[in-house]
């Protein structure tokens, strides 16, 4: 069977930088959303690449049809339109159970409840010896506590790079859905050549490394861009109740996420596509702040200048 990197390949002769932007459709999309699609955006846009839009929706029980579809609606009235059809990762079962197979021999069968797992802080081994894939059963993959040393490009306080201790870990859960790691390290292995992300998924990428060597898949570049934050420190999420974009204001959702970002386009630009325009000539993701100001649930580009709230990136 010819993997879909091989494919990607040989339409990709050029090395065409290729960047997505990868939700979960359990909401409607908030600040937090806007801020990530707009910098992988701009980041691949930059390069003359291509822009890809997937909806990561392998969560059987979370995932929404309506929320799908509302995040399409609202990147289209901001400005960002995929480069190719939208993919949904529930559609593409088979690939990813196909990818489990090759990993056969460094899996086996765990009976071990959540609750188990989370209380010994690392996996016990406890099902190491259950060879055989059996219903009811997840599927782990046998780690070794790999150490994985990788380098996020746009994370300045780190620059050095990250080191994750990788602990054995599931890739087929009991309820049949296969992992967020599993789906997204295939995806992005046989797609992309750049992720930019929020820096909440730091440790998830040594997960994802370690499925993409063990695979034979390219490795994209990372960047992990500071995720934004209620004053609590919770980041935003659909759980945390974080308000809705108002699909009706486009141009001021854009210039409050470009002013978290620690950049504001000329007053004298007032529409979305010249605010895209923009903010890819001009966005520097490699001089993101450290730490982005607290989500504020007003225009804060219209109460405060950047520069005297901003602490910029050295």
């Amino acid at each position: 069977m010819k993997s879909g990197r091989d494919n990607w390949a040989i339409d990709h002769l050029f090395d065409l930088a290729t960047g997505r932007f990868a939700p979960s459709p359990t909401g409607p999309m908030h600040m937090g959303h806007l801020i990530t699609a707009l910098s992988s955006y701009c980041s691949v846009k930059q390069k003359k690449g291509k822009w890809l839009l997937r909806i990561d929706d392998i969560d059987s029980d979370r995932r929404s049809a309506e929320s799908a579809n509302l995040i399409i609606k609202t990147l289209r009235i901001h400005g960002m339109i995929p480069d190719t059809e939208v993919t949904y990762q529930s559609a593409q079962d088979t690939k990813y159970r196909y990818r489990i197979k090759q990993l056969e021999s460094q899996t086996f069968s765990c009976s071990c409840s959540r609750r188990e797992t989370s209380a010994q802080g690392t996996y016990h081994g406890k099902c190491y010896q259950n060879r055989r894939h059996q219903e009811r059963h997840s599927i782990r993959l046998r780690s070794h506590k790999t150490i994985i040393f990788f380098k996020s490009t746009s994370n300045t306080k780190l620059e050095n790079g990250f080191t994750e201790s990788v602990d054995d870990f599931i890739l087929k859960r009991k309820n049949g859905d296969l992992s967020y790691h599993l789906a997204s390290a295939v995806d992005d292995g046989e797609q992309m050549t750049e992720v930019v992300r929020g820096d909440d998924l730091i440790t998830s990428t040594g997960y994802q490394l370690l499925l993409m060597k063990k695979l034979g898949l390219s490795t994209p570049n990372y960047r992990h861009i500071p995720c934004l934050r209620f004053e609590t420190g919770e980041k935003l999420s659909s759980q945390n109740m974080a308000p809705a974009l108002a699909n009706q204001r486009p141009v001021m959702n854009l210039r409050n996420a470009l002013w978290y970002l620690g950049a504001i386009p000329p007053t004298n630009i007032h529409s979305v596509s010249a605010i895209i325009k923009w903010s890819i000539r001009n966005l520097n993701l490699t001089q993101l702040p450290e730490i982005l100001v607290p989500f504020q649930n007003y225009d804060v580009s219209d109460r405060y200048r950047r520069t005297e709230t901003i602490k910029p990136s050295v």
